[in-house]
């Protein structure tokens, strides 16, 4: 009986936590361990952990706030299981899903398991589709012939909903010097050495979300370095696939260019001193020339030319609104 290794990073969380944890402990699927790491939480995290009475639990303490990516190693290097499944403290799973993705035919041949979720943004739900239909494909095929689905976030950036073989994890590590984007490196590499995975037709997570882009949490910089980071990791995918980057790819991620830009100048928390500084960090620090060859629609093209010709103000009317 294949056991599951759980892996939840902690800080500050005491509203969620215990919900995510019952949504494991209660998994109609039993041979679990839960491995949750406390990042130093200055709330009643903590507590709330402790309080859990079950052999399942693995509870470990950070001295001091370490960082998110710091926490899932700790985790991976005191997991035991044959596969691996991350669950960040403020969510939760349904209690079937383990079972569930274990009823699959021949499930021991795919490196990953990939399933829908709901994100929950405050009492409001959204189902999220996966762009593939239920079934099992290869990576190289999926990068060669839909390389929009494996543009996806559900399938080419998400990492907790996935169930992976501890095998394909191997050695594996998030990088600690990364305070955004440290999932896009971690899932990329991972589906660098995935061969076969497995499209499940299922809801199985819960995310609870606010609606707010938090840029100013973010860090305008950090968001630049988040979108760098994702489209070089999904050029290494392609490259490792012996691909080559078409209009597919590109296109792709001028509709993300142009998402990132149409949140950043729409937040409410920066003012337009802030909104410019963050436009600079975008255009001073990347060639985005690939991207918007491919522009479409109204707010594409206006992106494309302010672009070219370093003149945003056009940018800035409330027309544009997401």
């Amino acid at each position: 009986m294949n056991k599951i290794s759980v892996i939840m990073p902690a800080y500050n969380c005491e509203k969620f936590i215990a919900k995510a944890i019952n949504s494991v402990l209660t998994q109609t699927y039993s041979n679990i361990e839960l491995i949750i790491v406390d990042d130093a939480s200055t709330d009643h995290t903590l507590a709330i952990c402790k309080s859990v009475n079950d052999a399942r639990i693995q509870l470990i303490h950070n001295n001091t706030n370490q960082g998110v990516s710091y926490s899932r190693n700790k985790g991976l290097e005191n997991a035991s299981g044959d596969y691996i499944f991350f669950l960040d403290s403020d969510d939760y799973i349904d209690h079937t899903l383990f079972e569930t993705i274990f009823r699959i035919d021949n499930y021991s041949l795919y490196d990953f398991i990939v399933f829908g979720k709901t994100f929950d943004y405050n009492g409001i739900s959204r189902e999220v589709t996966l762009p593939l239909k239920q079934g099992a494909y290869y990576v190289t095929d999926i990068v060669k012939n839909k390389i929009n689905a494996m543009l996806d976030v559900s399938i080419g950036v998400w990492i907790t909903n996935k169930l992976y073989k501890r095998d394909i994890v191997g050695g594996t590590r998030f990088r600690e010097d990364l305070t955004n984007g440290e999932d896009v490196q971690f899932g990329c590499e991972l589906i660098k050495k995935t061969k076969r995975f497995y499209v499940l037709d299922s809801y199985g997570s819960f995310y609870n979300r606010d609606n707010e882009f938090s840029l100013s949490k973010m860090g305008v910089k950090n968001i630049l370095k988040t979108y760098v980071l994702q489209i070089n990791c999904h050029k290494d995918i392609v490259a490792h696939c012996n691909c080559r980057l078409g209009k597919a790819f590109y296109a792709n991620y001028m509709r993300f260019l142009s998402y990132c830009f149409q949140k950043l100048i729409t937040c409410t928390s920066l003012n337009n001193k802030q909104k410019a500084q963050a436009i600079g960090c975008f255009t001073d620090n990347y060639d985005f020339s690939n991207e918007i060859k491919h522009a479409k629609g109204n707010f594409e093209n206006l992106l494309k030319d302010a672009l070219l010709t370093k003149n945003f103000e056009s940018l800035l009317e409330d027309k544009w609104k997401v």
